[in-house]
């Protein structure tokens, strides 16, 4: 469930794609093979070279580990702050305006008028949402586990599973369409099937 959360970034999808100087479907779907194969190969290089140290004993904040005097440690949690300090409001930036588009839809107002002052005004209710989760929570590995199985999974997984089937079904090509659908349905279920598992 923790990792299904290293993934979970199809809201940053529509951003990138504005960033690309010439986004033709070739270039998108490059970027994202890449993208994420990047991801999962550090990723998987992390969690081995976890594993190989401490084994079973391998806890969710793998930094609790290590000694907590040690000023190795000491840096990794300094340079891990900045890294989350300094990604998480780029990371929010699709969520704040979404939040703001929900709020001012329900106003009665349209999307276009999200302007910089509503924007910062959601960026910074989302990050200080964030924040007060943050400081009542000590067990992070079980919020990540929980938010990676539920959360990320149908964002990643059912939501364009249901897209799939209603909207490009009849675009594929009958002989794999069951396949991909089966296979994205089961990951689903799998990820959801992770939190049952550690949390109830």
């Amino acid at each position: 469930a923790i990792m299904v959360n290293a993934f979970a970034n199809h809201m940053n999808a529509i951003p990138c794609v504005h960033q690309l100087s010439n986004p033709s479907v070739a270039r998108i779907v490059k970027a994202t093979v890449y993208g994420n194969l990047l991801v999962f190969v550090l990723l998987s290089v992390m969690g081995i070279a976890g594993y190989m140290s401490w084994g079973a004993a391998t806890q969710g904040d793998f930094l609790l580990n290590y000694p907590s005097g040690s000023l190795d440690i000491w840096l990794c949690r300094v340079m891990l702050a900045l890294l989350v300090y300094l990604v998480l409001p780029v990371a929010c930036f699709p969520t704040a305006r979404s939040g703001a588009q929900l709020v001012l839809g329900a106003l009665g107002k349209g999307p276009a008028d999200v302007g910089p002052k509503a924007h910062a005004i959601s960026a910074t209710f989302i990050v200080f949402f964030s924040m007060c989760v943050a400081s009542k929570v000590e067990n992070v590995a079980a919020v990540l586990g929980f938010l990676g199985g539920l959360l990320a999974a149908s964002l990643m997984f059912w939501f364009p599973a249901i897209i799939y089937r209603t909207l490009l079904w009849k675009t594929q090509p009958k002989s794999f369409r069951g396949f991909v659908l089966f296979f994205i349905v089961l990951i689903a279920a799998l990820c959801w099937a992770s939190v049952l598992i550690k949390f109830i």
